[in-house]
């Protein structure tokens, strides 16, 4: 038996809908990890804006060296024309 003030909604929800809905319900959970993630980092693990200057500037030095290292020079011109 229902108490009086009591209100039932009945949707009528898609298929595309339910699954609109449960990748919200996915991400909002993966979000709320990651947030979780962050609160509980030391302040010596937070990374700054200068961190990933020096990282990328690492990371672009180590793509030249594999560049140059693993992938010899490619001809402009076919052999034999002129």
């Amino acid at each position: 038996m229902e108490k009086i003030g009591d209100i039932t909604v009945n949707l009528k929800i898609d298929d595309k809908t339910k699954l609109r809905l449960r990748a919200i319900a996915k991400h909002a959970g993966a979000l709320a990890d990651e947030l979780d993630a962050i609160d509980a980092m030391d302040d010596e693990e937070v990374r700054t804006k200068e961190d990933f200057k020096k990282l990328e500037a690492k990371a672009k030095e180590i793509g030249a060296t594999m560049k140059e290292t693993m992938m010899p020079e490619v001809p402009t011109r076919l052999e034999g024309s002129e």
